[in-house]
């Protein structure tokens, strides 16, 4: 085991170091003292290891502690990093970068002539950076109706802002700690009136160019429920598999994927990038098999699999399959023996060490779950297909991993959300196959494709597909 596995142990002993000292309550001026501490305990730790030679245990207390020293540094250098110049209540004159730009759609009931109609308004949410005195960068995400046509990611606007701190509206969700994960502390409405300029800038940055580029295929993907309003619905699910903006969703439909715990193939997750990663690899297969194309086709998808990361907004489960394919590609170019629990542990130590507070992020943790069951299934799914006959091999493989997933999940999942569906492996037997099938059909609407006969085509196919899945899910939920 210790051969197979040589990092289980710094795994444990980073992620138990970073849990104990993230759940203590710990304030900015008391971490310059945990932080010097910590660094002597691992000092003095290293002199015994040395000089008894009993390396295993002090190497061990070395791990745990430098655990707890990436999230007691993490909450030292964060608050400089957020240290707002904002005053809640205080109105005053500031000149804003915006970073992205998400459409909402809200619906409000309103009284005409005695009947209650229901009004459709588009809020958009701006995420606005700005610097402040001790050279950071401060966010605010700023809500506005009916924005102006000409604003763009990238832009700069001076304008007239009211900041308020962001604090939870109720004990079911919390939401300061959710935004605070995106370092985003305050929030504004503004109006048309209180943009007083919109400074354009041509040198934006690649994450912007990205971010503004998938606000375009968003928009173009959407704009087909004027063409198709009986499938609004399903466009708006094909918009969020697309390029991971769920604003559009409405929350019944929502609400249909939570109750049937489908609600991960809505959000650009490892399923997602597994399958771009498929596709990737076969249109690059061309390249031939020469030492020098390997070499170029791994660069490639590093590059491309980093680059689709950035379009579906960097979550956390993202992040985590776009950088293990990344430590998969470098084993292969310098010739290294691929274990998938070695990558997946270094890529946890790796992604925990760089943004700590991941170690209590439900997404991260979940995709971390799920990774493993199927890690753990693929180590038996071998034997187990000898013994099934090859038609049904593959039916049985999904419902096996299905099961696998659900048992490392449940314990986690339940107390939070508190559902369960009993029909889990049916329900995997259509979704994922479907779900596959139409992130595979919208690649060619990612590039944003220029013949339209052929969007028209995807278009139609996909949302029938979707629409064939959500009627699935609705005889699933009337089920449970």
């Amino acid at each position: 085991m210790k051969n197979n596995i040589p990092l289980y142990r710094i795994f444990f002993c980073f992620i138990l170091g970073n849990i104990a000292m993230n759940f203590i309550p710990l304030k900015r001026e008391n971490t310059a003292i945990v932080i010097a501490v910590t660094i002597l305990f691992i000092l003095i730790s290293l002199i015994l290891g040395f000089l008894k030679n009993n390396s295993n245990i002090y190497f061990s207390c070395i791990i745990f502690l430098l655990g707890s020293l990436s999230i007691s540094v993490y909450k030292h250098f964060k608050p400089y990093k957020i240290l707002s110049d904002f005053h809640q209540e205080k109105i005053y004159l500031q000149t804003l970068r915006i970073s992205d730009i998400i459409d909402k759609n809200y619906c409000t009931n309103i009284t005409l002539d005695n009947n209650i109609c229901t009004k459709k308004q588009t809020i958009s949410h701006l995420i606005l950076i700005g610097k402040n005195k001790k050279g950071g960068k401060n966010k605010i995400i700023a809500y506005i109706s009916n924005i102006p046509s000409n604003i763009c990611i990238g832009d700069s606007l001076n304008l007239i802002l009211r900041p308020k701190e962001i604090k939870n509206f109720s004990d079911d969700f919390d939401y300061e700690n959710y935004m605070a994960k995106s370092d985003i502390y305050y929030y504004t409405f503004l109006n048309k009136n209180d943009i007083i300029k919109i400074i354009k800038d041509d040198n934006q940055n690649i994450v912007e160019r990205i971010y503004k580029y998938r606000r375009k295929i968003f928009r173009n993907i959407n704009n087909y429920k004027y063409k198709y309003p009986s499938l609004s619905n399903e466009i708006s699910i094909l918009a969020a598999l697309t390029t991971g903006d769920k604003s559009s969703i409405t929350k019944d439909n929502l609400n249909i994927y939570t109750k049937t715990s489908s609600s991960h193939i809505l959000a650009i997750s490892g399923l997602h990038c597994g399958i771009i990663y498929w596709i990737l690899n076969l249109i690059l297969s061309v390249l031939g098999k020469t030492r020098n194309a390997k070499i170029l086709r791994n660069i490639l998808l590093i590059i491309f699999i980093w680059l689709f990361c950035v379009f579906s907004g960097m979550g956390a489960s993202t992040i985590r399959a776009a950088t293990m394919i990344t430590i998969y590609e470098l084993g292969e170019i310098i010739h290294r023996r691929k274990n998938a629990i070695n990558a997946l542990l270094f890529t946890a130590i790796l992604l925990i060490a760089i943004k700590p507070n991941y170690s209590t992020d439900l997404s991260f943790i979940f995709s971390f779950s799920a990774m493993l069951g199927i890690i753990i299934f693929t180590k038996i799914d071998k034997k187990i297909k000898l013994s099934i006959p090859k038609f049904a091999r593959n039916i049985v493989s999904l419902c096996l991993i299905s099961l696998t997933i659900q048992l490392l999940l449940f314990p986690l999942s339940y107390p939070i959300f508190k559902t369960f569906n009993p029909f889990f492996m049916i329900t995997n037997l259509i979704v994922i196959p479907i779900t596959s099938i139409v992130v595979s059909l919208a690649v060619p609407l990612m590039f944003s494709c220029p013949i339209q006969g052929i969007n028209n085509t995807i278009i139609i196919i996909a949302t029938l597909l979707i629409k064939l899945m959500n009627i699935f899910l609705k005889i699933i939920l009337s089920l449970q």
